[in-house]
């Protein structure tokens, strides 16, 4: 389960939206995510996002049973999308 907790635990603070997805495998809109005030730097792709200060209720279910992909099996599904596999 994706609980902000988590991945504080998992990547040493909140993340960007489109990390969260990419890392865990979902697919969260905008409206599934409470954000931050100001835009700041993502600890994980190192860009200037608006960062997810925690998940709706629709967020939490989409998420359950969710785990982090590893970095290289994210890029391999990535490639598989887009049709370069």
């Amino acid at each position: 389960m994706i609980t902000i907790s988590r991945i504080k635990k998992d990547f040493g603070g909140p993340i960007c939206r489109s990390c969260i997805n990419n890392r865990y495998g979902v697919k969260l809109s905008r409206k599934h995510c409470r954000y931050e005030k100001h835009s700041d730097v993502c600890p994980s792709c190192g860009e200037r996002k608006h960062i997810v200060k925690r998940l709706s209720l629709l967020g939490y279910l989409k998420g359950i049973g969710k785990k982090p992909v590893p970095p290289h099996e994210t890029r391999e599904r990535k490639g598989e999308e887009d049709g370069n596999a």
